[in-house]
């Protein structure tokens, strides 16, 4: 629940002791956050290897408001970037910004290979100084079928029998 449902550890405290009657103290549950954080630390490396070096990604970023103690009693932007191998592993990186270096991140400042993603500036500037040669290929982007999709959908009105095969296919 501390995820799934963004639960803060004074809720679940509550909801311990009110459903099971148990008393669990905020204080001991964040180190126990804590202790997982440090066990499954080297599974994330291997996921984010795994992302580095593979041929094929996906790649979008998501807003995320989060309290920032620089700018107290403010919500503040930040983004969860999340990477997808499909088929063996997603990996989701926390940013405050949306900048191209939050991929150098994610991907790895060497990753070379097809990235799928939207149109947003990052992901050109990310791949930019990475167009690699024909015998070493660099980072090519592909566009996202959903957001191609969109425009489709928004014309439907102007050019409905158009617009609905190419919807259909």
């Amino acid at each position: 629940s501390k995820y799934a449902d963004h639960l803060p550890f004074y809720r679940l405290q509550t909801m311990f002791w009110q459903r099971q009657g148990v008393f669990i103290a905020r204080q001991q549950m964040v180190p126990w956050v804590g202790q997982c954080v440090v066990l499954l630390e080297a599974i994330v490396v291997c996921l984010k290897q795994e992302l580095q070096h593979s041929p094929y990604v996906q790649v979008d970023e998501t807003p995320i408001r989060y309290l920032d103690p620089e700018t107290p009693g403010q919500c503040a932007q930040g983004y969860l970037w999340t990477g997808l191998v499909p088929g063996k592993c997603v990996v989701y990186e926390w940013h405050p910004s949306r900048a191209a270096a939050c991929l150098d991140s994610l991907l790895g400042k060497d990753f070379k290979g097809k990235l799928q993603c939207d149109g947003y500036s990052a992901y050109p500037a990310f791949a930019k100084d990475k167009e690699g040669t024909p015998e070493q290929p660099g980072v090519r982007l592909f566009g996202c079928w959903a957001h191609a999709r969109r425009g489709f959908f928004e014309a439907q009105e102007q050019a409905p029998q158009v617009t609905g095969w190419i919807l259909n296919q």
